[in-house]
């Protein structure tokens, strides 16, 4: 059986892995000129500089899908949980470092509050139910429809989790000092929401933080990718790199293969698009063939915030942890200004990286490397990004300098800017929305647009946009999914 695969990022690779494991031929085509998708990464004087994702959650499922190919990680990837998770700088000088050691968190936590931290071991209790349901529940199935969670079980779950409330909410069934909330409900901007505006059930990622903790591969994150693409080559699968996709060929309401940028087709007996969802109803398949996803229907779907980035190689150390948080007073009233008035955070929370905490190896001896992400609107905002970014720019150096991180003006030797229309122009995101489809509740779950075309037969879906959701563990999961679609549908394995 050949597959065609649209676009090489974790999804991609992932799924074609383990369908040559199957007995497939698969062959995947990437318009951009190296695999990765949005893990990615440059290299620049020196400085090797992730450009996605800087942190990994629940390497199990990473193990898993080495162990399932008949390979051990530890052959291709090396891991490092680090301590603390990360660092949460508060406006009014506060700060707590969370930990995956429940005794250290349960300290941290009463440096805030005692009552709050006496209500940590319930919270775990709590949430350690809601994990395991939620995994079989929710994320490790496929769906065709929302009448699939019509189940006495599956509306248990929704309902003993709180999935019915926001996130934000849920925290306050445990805790009540705002910053506390905060530490438990940040991770809403790992896939782009806000905490008052994403289903309670998405409080697990905090609890995977808090049980499973951390996990940094050595290299970068994107030795990650390079781990697939090794895999890739391994089980004979070809990437083809600088080969963008023109259109999803489709006859008689049946995925027949590809049409290439370069005018050559890619016949197949089915196509799998990693390339984002919307994007490929829009751009890749012409509307005639998808009356059930029209443009207009697509275009209604939600889409996440976007980010703005802010790359820097810098002489010396930089004296921070790994992860940190710089967070305003008011932090819930960044998400109100980005998804409500679509405008610009007056004062945006922000995430910083310092990978040279734990790898030397990143940047050029005597030199770090600084990652900033602020959550900011998408394109939709019609913000005018050549006057924001300076902008932005500034109160990311200022907030730097605020909490130790002196004279970084003048220590700058390299840098590198990253906005929403970025994430448009290299990733086909709509509206530049670096998670793709927000997880809101009514795109979730079974209301998520599922990995298989409901009406054009043989073209599957996989990635961010589409179920389970967003992150590197997840989007490996839905891989996971695409395997069991192609065995249950084509007879595999």
């Amino acid at each position: 059986m050949k597959v065609a695969i649209i676009g090489a990022g974790v999804g991609g690779m992932a799924s074609a892995c383990r369908l040559a494991k199957l007995g497939c031929e698969v062959e995947i085509y990437e318009k951009n000129s190296k695999a990765g998708g949005r893990l990615s990464n440059f290299q620049e004087n020196g400085f090797r500089v992730d450009t996605g994702p800087t942190l990994l959650l629940m390497p199990w499922v990473l193990r898993r899908l080495f162990e399932d190919l008949g390979r051990k990680m530890e052959d291709y990837l090396e891991l490092k949980q680090l301590h603390p998770i990360y660092r949460i700088y508060f406006e009014d000088g506060s700060r707590i470092e969370p930990s995956s050691d429940a005794k250290k968190m349960i300290e941290e936590i009463s440096k805030i509050s005692k009552k709050d931290a006496d209500a940590y071991s319930r919270y775990l209790a709590d949430y350690r139910k809601y994990y395991q349901i939620a995994l079989s529940e929710f994320i490790e199935k496929n769906f065709d429809s929302p009448l699939d969670m019509l189940s006495l079980r599956s509306i248990s779950a929704l309902l003993s989790s709180g999935a019915l409330r926001d996130m934000y909410s849920k925290t306050g069934d445990y805790f009540s000092d705002p910053r506390v909330r905060i530490a438990f409900s940040l991770q809403s901007v790992y896939i782009g929401a806000a905490p008052t505006k994403l289903p309670a059930v998405y409080g697990l990622i905090p609890y995977v933080e808090f049980t499973e903790g951390v996990w940094y591969p050595k290299g970068g994150l994107y030795s990650i990718a390079e781990a697939l693409i090794a895999l890739c080559n391994e089980l004979g699968v070809r990437i083809h790199t600088s080969r963008g996709v023109e259109r999803i060929m489709v006859e008689d309401g049946v995925a027949k293969g590809l049409a290439l940028a370069d005018g050559t087709k890619a016949e197949a007996d089915a196509v799998i698009s990693n390339a984002d969802l919307p994007y490929t109803y829009l751009r890749l398949i012409d509307e005639r063939h998808r009356p059930h996803m029209t443009d207009s229907k697509v275009l209604s779907l939600k889409t996440s915030c976007s980010a703005f980035m802010l790359y820097l190689g810098i002489e010396g150390e930089v004296g921070l942890p790994h992860h940190s948080f710089i967070l305003p007073s008011d932090y819930l009233k960044t998400f109100e200004d980005i998804f409500d008035r679509k405008a610009m955070p007056q004062k945006p929370g922000i995430y910083i990286a310092n990978p040279c905490a734990h790898d030397s190896s990143l940047a050029p001896e005597g030199k770090s490397i600084i990652y900033v992400l602020i959550p900011v609107p998408n394109l939709s905002s019609g913000i005018d990004w050549k006057k924001e970014a300076p902008k932005l720019r500034e109160i990311a150096l200022r907030k730097l300098e605020e909490i130790g991180v002196k004279d970084i003006e003048k220590r700058i030797v390299m840098e590198r800017v990253f906005t929403p229309y970025d994430w448009k122009e290299a990733y086909g995101l709509e509206n530049g929305a670096t998670f793709g489809l927000s997880p809101h509740l009514l795109q979730s779950a079974a209301f998520r647009p599922p990995n298989k075309d409901r009406k054009i037969k043989r073209l599957y879906f996989v990635g961010a946009s589409t179920h389970p959701g967003s992150g590197i563990p997840i989007v490996l999961l839905s891989a996971e999914l695409i395997e069991k679609r192609f065995r249950d549908d084509f007879g595999l394995g």
